[in-house]
C-alpha cells in the first residue's frame, strides 16, 4: 500500500513538472548573466524589457524596441526559441521578474534612498520605463488573447495582460 502511495505522488509530481522541465528556464544563460551584471534598477528593467521584446520578435511581432547598452563582457546569447505558447510563458515570467525586482526595491529602501543619483530617481525612471513598455505590449497581448487557440497560450497571455495592467496602474500613482 505504501508503495502505491509513493508511486502515485511520483507520477503526480512528474506530471506537474514535466512541461517546465522540458522547456527549461525562461532566460538563456547569457541573458541570466546580463541580468546579474545590471544591478541598478533602471538598467535591470531596461534589460528585462528588451528580453521580452526579443520574445515578441521571435514570434514575428515587432515591438519598436531599443536595445539597452551592455558592458563589453555581456552578450544576449542565442535568439529565443520555442513555440508561441512557450515564448508567451517566457514573457509572463519576465514580466513577473520585472515587477518583483521593483517591488523588492520599493519594500527595502526608504523613499529618499530609492536610487537617487545625480538628481535622477532611478526607481521612478525604472517604473516609468516599464510602464511605457507595458503600454506598448498591452495591445499586442490583447490581440494574442483573442487569437489564442489553446488553454496554455490563453493562460500565459491573460496573466501577462494582468501584469501589464498592474504596471500601468502602479505607474499612474507614481509621484
Amino acid at each position: 500500500m505504501k508503495f502505491r502511495f509513493i508511486i502515485f505522488f511520483v507520477m503526480v509530481f512528474a506530471g506537474v513538472f514535466s512541461s517546465s522541465a522540458q522547456r527549461g528556464d525562461y532566460m538563456n544563460s547569457a541573458e541570466q548573466d546580463v541580468v546579474r551584471n545590471n544591478q541598478d534598477i533602471d538598467a535591470r528593467i531596461a534589460v528585462l524589457t528588451y528580453m521580452i521584446d526579443r520574445r515578441f520578435i521571435a514570434m514575428g511581432i515587432e515591438t519598436k524596441t531599443n536595445k539597452p547598452p551592455l558592458g563589453p563582457e555581456d552578450t544576449w546569447g542565442d535568439e529565443p526559441k520555442g513555440t508561441k505558447a512557450q515564448l508567451l510563458f517566457d514573457i509572463r515570467y519576465l514580466l513577473e521578474k520585472a515587477i518583483d525586482d521593483i517591488d523588492n526595491l520599493a519594500g527595502h529602501l526608504p523613499a529618499k534612498a530609492k536610487e537617487e543619483r545625480k538628481g535622477v530617481n532611478l526607481f521612478n525612471k525604472a517604473v516609468k520605463s516599464l510602464d511605457s513598455a507595458a503600454k506598448r505590449w498591452l495591445p499586442i497581448l490583447k490581440r494574442e488573447f483573442e487569437n489564442a487557440r489553446d488553454e496554455e497560450t490563453h493562460s500565459a497571455v491573460s496573466t501577462s495582460i494582468g501584469f501589464c495592467e498592474q504596471i500601468i496602474e502602479a505607474a499612474a500613482r507614481l509621484k
